[in-house]
C-alpha cells in the first residue's frame, strides 16, 4: 500500500502550491485537479485564503509576533512503490481518496509527480471545509486516512506493502519524520552509530566486548534497564533499541553469535580433496544451477589451492599453520583496535584545539568547557601543538587500511585451514553429508526448479522397422515408444540441452536411429551427431488427412456460396417479373375503363 505523510504548512502556502504544481513534475500540469477550487494556482490560493479567514477569523498572510504560528494548510503525500500502478490510476486514486477521507466539502489541489521512479501524489488541503469544519492532524486521524487509502488501493488491486508485511522475514520498523529527514540529508547520528556497530560485529565475541570496544573508541555507554550509547561529539545518548530492530540487545547478541557460527568449518589433503571435488560435482550435476552448489565448489577449489601452495602433506602441518595464523590474527585485532582509538583521539583533540584556540564564533560555554578539559588531558597548550596531528592521522589511517586488509586475508586463511583439518578428520562420509547439506539449503526458488525438473519428462522412441531408419523418416508414424523418464534423473546440467541429450544417449545405451523427445521436440540420434526434428510428434498421415479435410471443407463452402448466389439471382428475377406483371395489369385497366361524355 502507498506511504502516507502529512506536513503542516504554517507560512508559505503559495510556495507549497507552486512546488506540488511544478510543470516539470506534473507533465505540464496535466496531472492537476482542483476539488471545490480552481485548477488555476492564483485562484486556488485566493479560495484557500477566503475560506481560512472566514472560518478562523485570522489573517491568512500575517505572522504572529509571539507563540506558535497557526496551520494554514496541510501538505499530504501519497507515495506508491515503483511499478505499483500507472500514472493515470495513481491520480484517480488520489482524487478519490481525499474525497472519501476528508469529505466532499474540503478544498484540495491534487497533483501527481512523475519525476522519480515511484509515482506519488501531492495534496494541498485547506484546514477548514466549506461549512467551517476543521481537520486536525494527529495520530488517530492519520491512521484513519491511511486505512481509507489502503481500502481504495485494494479495490484497484494494489497491495505491495501488505505482501511485504506478510513475508515471514519482515521486520516491522518505523521512524519519525525528523529522523527520516536526517537520514535523507546524511546527518543522522543513529545511522552513524548503527554503521559503526555493524563494523564491530565481526570483531566482538559477545555484546559486552562490543560495548568495551566502543568505549575504547571514545563512545559513552550507559548500562541500565536499556543500554544507551553516545558517539563522540554527539549531543545526547540514544538507546540501542531505537537504532532499529537489528540493534536491540537480544538481536545484537544473536548477530554476534550468528557471525561466529557462520565462520567456515571444513577439511583435508591434496588427493583426498581432488576426489572430494570430483565426486561433489558429479553428485550435484543435476542441481548445478543452485547457488549452494556453486559456492561449495568454489570453496573446495580454494582449499585445494591452499594445500598445494603451502605444500601441506599432513593434518599436523595444517594444525601448526592454523595456530600461527590465529596468533597473528589476535595481534592484528589488538593493534587495529588500539590504532583506531588513537586516530579518533587525535581527531577529537585536533578539533577541540581548532575551536578553542581558533576563536570560533559562536562558541557555546558548554562546548568551550568540554574542549578545555580535552586539551588539558592531552597536554595541549597552543594550536601549534597539534599542527602535526593531521599528517599523523593520515599516516595512521593508511597503516590501518593495510592492517585491516592483512586481517581480512588472514581470516580467510584461518577459515580455509580450519576447514581442511575438519574435512580430513571426517573424510569417509564427507561427500554424502556435503551433498545432503547442499540439497537442504536450496532456496524456495531452487526447490521449485527441482520440482519442475522432476515433473518434466523425456521419452525415447525406437524405429518400428529397425533396419529401415533415416532422418527423413524421423516421424512418430514410423516409431514406437520405448521408455519415459524424468529429466531430473539425468546427471547433467539441465540448462544445457546438448549435455542432457548426450548423457541420456550414453547412459541408456541408445542406438543410431533412436529419437529422444523432449518438450514435444524430437532429437534424432545419428552415429556421431544429434539432429533436431521439430515436427517429430506431428503425424504426417494425420497431417495429410487434416489437409484433405480442409480441402473438402473449402470445396463445400464454395458450392454453398455459388448456390446462394443462384438463389439470390432467381429471387431478383422473380421480383422483377412480378413488378412488370403489375404494371401491365394497371395499364390494361386504364385502357379498358369507359370514357366520360362531354356535357353541352
Amino acid at each position: 500500500m502507498p506511504y502516507i505523510k502529512v506536513i503542516s504548512i504554517k507560512d508559505s502556502v503559495a510556495g507549497c502550491l507552486n512546488y506540488i504544481a511544478n510543470p516539470e513534475k506534473t507533465e505540464d500540469r496535466e496531472l492537476l485537479t482542483g476539488i471545490n477550487t480552481s485548477a488555476d494556482l492564483k485562484e486556488a490560493l485566493q479560495d484557500f485564503k477566503l475560506t481560512y479567514e472566514v472560518c478562523s477569523h485570522k489573517s491568512f498572510t500575517a505572522t504572529p509576533l509571539e507563540g506558535k504560528s497557526p496551520i494554514k494548510a496541510f501538505h499530504l503525500v501519497q507515495s506508491f512503490a515503483a511499478g505499483e500502478c500507472s500514472v493515470e490510476t495513481a491520480h484517480r486514486i488520489g482524487v478519490e481518496w481525499v474525497q472519501k477521507a476528508f469529505g466532499a466539502d474540503y478544498q484540495v489541489v491534487v497533483t501527481t509527480h512523475v519525476d522519480t521512479e515511484h509515482i506519488h501524489n501531492h495534496f494541498l488541503l485547506c484546514p477548514y471545509d466549506l461549512n467551517g469544519k476543521k481537520f486536525n492532524s494527529n495520530k488517530a486521524s492519520l491512521d484513519r486516512v491511511r486505512k481509507v487509502s489502503d481500502a481504495i488501493c485494494r479495490s484497484y488491486g494494489i497491495g505491495e506493502m501488505e505482501k511485504l508485511r506478510a513475508q515471514p522475514d519482515h521486520k516491522p520498523y518505523a521512524i519519525c519524520y525528523g529522523e527520516w529527514l536526517h537520514r535523507k540529508r546524511g546527518t543522522s547520528w543513529k545511522v552513524h552509530i548503527a554503521e559503526y556497530i555493524d563494523h564491530l560485529i565481526p570483531l566482538a565475541k559477545n555484546l559486552d566486548e562490543l560495548l568495551k570496544i566502543m568505549e575504547a573508541h571514545g563512545y559513552t555507554v550507559k548500562r541500565g534497564f536499556y543500554i544507551s550509547v553516545k558517539a563522540p561529539e554527539q549531543g545526547r545518548a540514544v538507546r540501542l533499541k531505537t537504532l532499529g530492530v537489528d540493534y536491540t540487545e537480544n538481536m545484537l547478541r544473536q548477530r554476534i553469535q550468528d557471525y561466529l557460527d557462520a565462520q567456515p568449518k571444513q577439511r583435508t589433503i591434496a588427493e583426498i580433496y581432488q576426489l572430494i571435488l570430483r565426486d561433489f560435482e558429479r553428485e550435484t550435476r543435476n542441481i548445478c544451477f543452485a547457488a549452494g552448489v556453486k559456492d561449495t565448489t568454489e570453496l573446495l577449489v580454494k582449499q585445494l589451492a591452499l594445500i598445494n601452495s603451502e605444500h601441506i602433506t599432513s593434518v599436523g602441518q595444517a594444525d601448526g599453520l592454523l595456530e600461527k595464523t590465529q596468533k597473528r590474527i589476535t595481534e592484528l585485532e589488538t593493534a587495529i583496535t588500539d590504532l583506531s582509538a588513537e586516530i579518533q583521539h587525535k581527531q577529537i583533540v585536533a578539533a577541540a584545539a581548532e575551536r578553542f584556540f581558533g576563536k570560533t564564533k559562536p562558541y557555546p560555554a558548554s562546548q568551550k568547557k568540554a574542549d578545555k578539559l580535552i586539551l588539558k588531558n592531552a597536554g595541549i597548550t597552543a594550536l601549534a601543538d597539534v599542527t602535526g596531528y593531521a599528517e599523523d592521522v593520515e599516516k595512521d589511517k593508511a597503516r590501518l587500511v593495510e592492517m585491516q586488509a592483512e586481517l581480512a586475508e588472514l581470516k580467510k586463511r584461518e577459515a580455509l585451514l580450519h576447514n581442511i583439518i575438519t574435512t580430513y578428520n571426517d573424510r569417509d562420509d564427507y561427500i554424502t553429508k556435503l551433498v545432503k547439506r547442499t540439497r537442504e539449503k536450496l532456496s524456495e526458488q531452487e526447490q521449485a526448479r527441482v520440482a519442475e525438473l522432476k515433473a518434466k519428462m523425456y521419452t525415447v522412441y525406437t524405429p518400428i522397422e529397425t533396419k529401415n531408419f533415416h532422418i527423413a523418416r524421423a516421424n512418430i508414424d514410423y516409431y514406437k515408444e520405448s521408455f519415459e523418464q524424468s529429466v531430473f534423473d539425468v546427471n547433467a546440467d539441465p540448462d544445457k540441452i546438448g549435455e542432457v541429450l548426450t548423457t541420456i544417449r550414453d547412459t541408456s545405451n541408445l542406438y543410431a536411429g533412436d529419437v529422444i523427445c523432449l518438450d514435444n521436440v524430437g532429437y534424432y540420434l545419428d552415429y556421431d551427431k544429434i539432429y533436431r526434428v521439430d515436427d517429430f510428434m506431428q503425424s504426417r498421415a494425420e497431417a495429410e488427412r487434416q489437409r484433405q479435410e480442409q480441402i473438402e471443407r473449402e470445396r463445400q463452402e464454395e458450392l454453398a456460396r455459388k448456390e446462394q448466389e443462384r438463389l439470390a439471382d432467381e429471387e431478383r428475377r422473380r421480383k422483377q417479373e412480378e413488378q412488370e406483371r403489375k404494371k401491365a395489369e394497371e395499364k390494361q385497366k386504364l385502357q379498358s375503363a369507359p370514357k366520360k361524355k362531354r356535357s353541352l
